[in-house]
């Protein structure tokens, strides 16, 4: 089991700043365990603290990347571990990043989850 048991994982990472991810992340971490936000809100969401009192978890809030973040998540592609595919929801042209990219991740933010652009096209 890739977390380790039935109690949950020790960290649980919420990136994609909707309603049911962090409800998801709150039910999910494990007894005494984190939950690090790391997504961007853009509006105010109803929030339960009860989910990590009662497991005596931990909420924590983040912002940026360091490089060895970006280097390592580039080493963790290179070698295999990380597999992205599924994360893809839709690749585009430069000449439509505003229309198909930007606007589409806000206003369609349930349907996409990274949006590849293609700057040689």
């Amino acid at each position: 089991d890739l977390c380790g048991g039935e109690d949950g994982p020790d960290i649980v990472f919420d990136c994609a700043g909707v309603p049911a991810s962090l409800d998801t992340a709150c039910r999910a971490v494990r007894a005494r365990g984190t939950v690090v936000n790391v997504a961007i809100w853009e509006k105010a969401v109803p929030f339960n603290p009860n989910m990590l009192v009662f497991r005596e978890a931990k909420y924590l809030a983040v912002l940026g990347y360091q490089r060895r973040d970006f280097e390592a998540v580039i080493e963790a592609l290179s070698a295999g571990k990380l597999k992205p595919e599924r994360m893809i929801t839709r690749k585009i042209k430069m000449e439509d990043l505003v229309e198909e990219g930007v606007w589409a991740l806000v206003k369609e933010k349930d349907k996409h989850v990274k949006i590849l652009v293609d700057v040689k096209a």
